[in-house]
């Protein structure tokens, strides 16, 4: 269905043409990571399969990615890329969490690992989403990177049982280095420069940048824990419906991928 990889762009700015292309990458190999910084865990991240996501999706012009969530895919996208002049547009639903990349590309730099107390964690659960603080806090300082579950933000020391050895764990640190590095690379001057944007792609006035060949979509998965308490409740039939709408319009290809099983039927690959 659609143009193959590499085709011209759509002579409508913001028009679609879409190949939805359902892929498991359960079963990619561990290990997979990128760059060697700190990582700030995320619900749903895919730092260990970054990079073969970006091989599968292989960009070959713009790309948008409006499910950026902790921008390892973003990353391996950009680098991916292989002519100069392709840029990204990185967004996502949340507005913490793209005011907390926009504020590290102005030059905001993360507190310290060590530094934000159990009692800043309920504190940033009331700070407007703009705060870059609120994020931060509430993905790297929250259990397994639920938004707001209940904080991990002190820096510790615990026995790897399997590994057998004392590991080094400092949440609101690693968060902080792993954001500002992710940033950094996305945004550094030059022609692959990304933008951020704060996006709704269910909203009903949401349409792709002008001239975006590729659109890299990972949703929260269907019957998993999602992040409701930050955007409200995915509609992910609508989700589907959308992207079976832009299939059947000229522009760009759509990578999109779902939970085992949760694919919609009538967006087969």
């Amino acid at each position: 269905m659609g143009r193959p990889h590499g085709g011209s762009a759509s002579a409508i700015p913001g028009s679609w043409h879409a190949d939805i292309a359902q892929h498991d990458f359960s079963a990619a190999c561990a290990g997979i990571g990128i760059y060697g910084v700190g990582r700030m865990r995320y619900l749903g991240g895919k730092s260990r399969t970054a990079k073969q996501i970006a091989s599968i999706v292989a960009p070959r012009g713009p790309w948008w990615e409006p499910f950026c969530g902790g921008l390892s895919v973003s990353v391996a996208l950009q680098a991916a890329t292989p002519a100069p002049g392709y840029v990204g547009i990185v967004s996502d639903a949340n507005l913490a969490v793209v005011s907390l990349y926009r504020a590290v590309e102005s030059g905001w730099v993360p507190p310290e690992g060590g530094t934000v107390t159990v009692e800043d964690w309920h504190a940033a659960k009331l700070l407007p989403d703009t705060d870059p603080r609120k994020a931060l806090i509430g993905v790297g300082g929250s259990y397994g990177a639920i938004w707001f579950r209940w904080p991990t933000v002190e820096k510790r020391v615990e026995w790897h049982k399997k590994q057998k050895y004392w590991n080094s764990i400092d949440p609101i640190g690693a968060a902080g280095r792993a954001v500002t590095a992710k940033v950094g690379v996305l945004t550094a001057p030059g022609p692959r420069r990304c933008h951020f944007r704060h996006v709704d792609f269910l909203a009903p006035d949401t349409a792709p940048p002008p001239g975006t060949e590729v659109i890299y979509c990972a949703p929260p998965y269907a019957g998993t824990t999602g992040y409701e308490d930050a955007t409200g409740p995915f509609d992910h039939d609508a989700f589907w419906r959308r992207c079976i709408d832009f299939a059947s319009l000229p522009g760009p290809q759509l990578t999109a991928i779902g939970g085992p099983d949760k694919c919609h039927p009538e967006a087969g690959a």
